[in-house]
């Protein structure tokens, strides 16, 4: 029996998509008869109902909760006059307090406040220690366990780009000097870890390059994957089927966040059906564009001429599923500097076996999907050309998607065979 500690900043039950990837890997892990144990953030005074709660029943009498001293304000959306004046007194705190590094990482001193917790468990004999970011500075703070107990299997495992992020944790707003600070903070994590994960082969190509030695085996790819226990109940003919009022008509979906670096992308989007409206009425009254999740301020403006673009706000996972399950295809759209990312709602849009349409500019997920027949690109600068490709193709019957790929190695389960420890 292996000891296995996991660091996740965002964890069951509070939600956030940062605590889905370890509470599935902790599952299953768990189950192949590892003692694991968790320490995360207790992020609210309030528990938020995480759409990856019942991921973490069968082990949730060993997951720690620590509280962070980061302002609980500044980790999720202010609501009314109140708390949007305290998150902008707390944002010029944090600036004060935080001075030199990204203010906007939620785990910093996290870390050194749960080092005396870490300390006992590797007492205990949790050796092998997994760190989850972003956000970041937690992981920075803990190499001082590696320099306690260097007997230690310490890993980091990358979720989202850190020092070169262009989309995400506050990092467009920070200066040079800061992105330098940031980028030395990640230099010392990916040298002083002795394994470094990641989602991609291009974001561990990109942290390869801050080691001088040849380090190559000390790295793994470890995508994002699909939980088979999340569709299994979605697979029968009656889920299938589309809604009565739907029969005739090609339902786009999408679920998820849009990212709001994704709006000059979404602008195409829009031209094109406005063009679409014009040219040809008779497929655009075809199609249903659903939305579900968050969406940037600008989403309502954009999209207020077009009445068969749907936001269906926020779902239950389950729900959002089987509207995707219903749909003709699923939509991805990815901002230019992760053209390459592979999501988990990419993973369970294969699981469904619906073919997918990457809106981006060109890029490696857009190949796979492409060269693998699992749907369509609409490049960023073409989308009008090639949504007019595309629902040409459906009203012909040649959409296609190719039922024999095989998804096996991307269901959690099989990727948590491939995590190696002492």
């Amino acid at each position: 029996m292996t000891k296995i500690l996991i660091i996740s900043f965002t964890f069951p039950p509070y939600d956030g998509i940062g605590g889905r990837r370890w509470a599935k890997f902790a599952k299953y892990l768990n189950r192949m008869g590892n003692d694991v144990c968790v320490i995360a953030a207790m992020k609210s005074s309030k528990l938020a109902s995480s759409q990856w709660l019942k991921d973490i029943e069968e082990y949730k009498n060993k997951v720690l909760y620590v509280k962070p001293d980061y302002p609980e304000i500044l980790m999720r959306r202010p609501s009314g006059i109140y708390e949007k004046l305290l998150y902008r007194w707390s944002l010029y705190r944090v600036k004060r307090v935080y001075r030199g590094v990204n203010y906007y990482d939620h785990s910093t001193s996290f870390g050194r406040k749960i080092i005396p917790i870490i300390r006992k468990k590797v007492n205990e004999g949790y050796k092998n220690i997994i760190v989850s970011i972003g956000p970041f500075h937690m992981a920075w703070e803990l190499l001082q366990i590696k320099k306690e107990f260097p007997d230690i299997h310490l890993i980091v495992d990358y979720r989202d780009p850190w020092a070169d992020n262009k989309t995400s944790f506050g990092f467009t707003a920070m200066d040079g000097e800061v992105l330098r600070v940031e980028n030395d903070m990640e230099t010392e994590v990916v040298s002083g870890y002795d394994r470094v994960w990641a989602v991609s082969t291009q974001m561990i190509d990109n942290l390869m390059t801050k080691v001088s030695l040849d380090a190559s085996d000390k790295f793994m790819v470890l995508p994002n994957g699909f939980d088979i226990e999340d569709i299994k109940d979605l697979v029968g003919d009656r889920h299938m089927l589309p809604d009565e009022v739907s029969v005739g008509k090609y339902i786009f979906a999408f679920s998820g966040t849009l990212y709001n670096k994704t709006k000059e992308l979404f602008e195409e989007f829009i031209i094109a059906l406005n063009m679409l409206k014009e040219k040809r009425i008779d497929l655009y009254q075809k199609c249903i564009f659903q939305f579900c999740g968050e969406v940037p301020d600008w989403f309502d403006s954009l999209t207020s001429g077009h009445n068969n673009i749907r936001h269906l706000g926020n779902k239950k996972l389950s729900e959002s599923l089987d509207l995707a399950s219903r749909a003709s295809v699923l939509m991805l759209f990815l901002t230019d500097d992760l053209n390459y990312s592979r999501s988990t709602k990419f993973y369970e849009s294969l699981a469904l076996r619906k073919p997918i349409l990457v809106f981006s500019k060109e890029g490696d997920t857009m190949q796979f999907v492409e060269q693998n027949k699992l749907g369509y690109g609409l490049r960023k600068g073409y989308v009008n050309a090639d949504l007019l490709r595309i629902l040409e193709l459906m009203e012909n019957g040649r959409m296609e998607f190719n039922s024999l790929y095989e998804l096996g190695e991307y269901e959690v389960s099989n990727l948590t065979r491939r995590l190696v420890f002492r």
